[in-house]
């Protein structure tokens, strides 16, 4: 059996920047662990599959920890497959009817770039006694918020910058990740995001964060409208996210780039 696949770059200015998702074609979903093997093999983020379709698209996302339940990159990367290889160039809408958030709408705009229509998700303050891991972070946030990610309020874009925290220490934590921000002094915001459940210690540019992260400074700027920049130790990877606060969703615009085109195969006898 031979698939389909793509590499790219998203949320990226040129190549090598932003963040890499893989992105596989299927004509029918294969047993979860093979695409979890797929996943292994790869050793990326986040692997996108969606299956070839009339008009909407199933997806799915999977990393070396096994099945995610929202990706933004991986979304932006399954839709200028979608609209640079399965369909003519259009300016409509793609739906990716997704497992756990129901359907995501990412609309193409000119010169590659997409706008990704994500959930919003709401945070929650926790006490500081509550977060059992400060001891191993060099800086201590400011508060503390909880959501499908923990959210670290920091006061300066230093603190964040010149932030190290122990991978070991975040490892078994209860939630997907953590993700550190701040006000900036060029942006709104800037943040850095770090998963070590999904072997990337620290992911360059998060889409899905900014779902948590748009409504938080949305509100203590009184703005629907916030540029973040994802700052990354690696820092041809960092990126800009323009994002917009919509009633229940969150809209952030990236550019995507397929650096390269082939198939993954497969053995006969899985």
């Amino acid at each position: 059996m031979k698939i389909q696949m793509f590499d790219n770059d998203t949320f990226c200015t040129t190549i090598f920047t932003g963040n890499p998702a893989k992105v596989f074609l299927l004509e029918s979903w294969l047993p979860d662990e093979i695409l979890y093997s797929i996943a292994l093999e790869n050793n990326l983020s986040e692997i996108a599959f969606i299956l070839k379709n009339e008009t909407d698209f199933p997806i799915r996302w999977f990393n070396r920890s096994g099945e995610e339940i929202l990706c933004g990159h991986g979304t932006l990367a399954a839709a200028h497959v979608v609209n640079t290889f399965l369909r003519k160039k259009s300016f409509d809408p793609i739906v990716f009817k997704s497992n756990f958030y129901g359907d995501l709408i990412v609309t193409p705009m000119e010169n590659d770039s997409y706008k990704l229509r994500l959930p919003i998700i709401k945070v929650e303050k926790i006490a500081q006694n509550s977060f059992a891991f400060l001891d191993h972070i060099n800086i201590q946030p400011k508060q503390i918020y909880k959501g499908i990610d923990y959210l670290l309020e920091y006061e300066s874009e230093d603190q964040v910058r010149l932030l190290n925290i122990q991978h070991s220490a975040i490892k078994s934590i209860d939630t997907r990740g953590v993700i550190v921000t701040s006000p900036s002094n060029d942006f709104d915001c800037i943040s850095r995001c770090f998963y070590p459940k999904g072997f990337v210690f620290e992911d360059p540019v998060t889409g899905s964060a900014h779902s948590m992260l748009v409504p938080f400074w949305a509100d203590k700027l009184s703005k629907k409208s916030i540029v973040s920049m994802q700052y990354s130790a690696s820092l041809s990877r960092s990126g800009i996210l323009k994002c917009t606060l919509n009633k229940n969703s969150v809209d952030i615009v990236g550019k995507v780039i397929t650096f390269l085109q082939g198939e993954f195969n497969l053995n006969d006898t899985i």
